[in-house]
């Protein structure tokens, strides 16, 4: 298991703008956190939208991992 460390200086994307960093879609993003397919630590603010680290998104990427 992996473990991943987060600074607090780094960028955090809502679910939109991870999903045009991925190149893929909200409802694709949305799917994954829901079915658990793979762990993205999402997380939720007070506006109460879902974010994710840049870091986690990245290490989804490089891993080649495809929605």
């Amino acid at each position: 298991m992996e473990v991943f460390v987060f600074e607090k200086h780094e960028d955090e994307l809502c679910r939109e703008k991870a999903a045009k960093y991925l190149r893929t879609t909200p409802r694709t993003l949305a799917t994954i956190d829901s079915t658990k397919q793979y762990d993205l630590k999402p997380f939720k603010k007070k506006d109460g939208k879902t974010y994710y680290y840049r870091s986690v998104l990245d290490a989804f990427a490089e891993a080649d991992l495809k929605p």
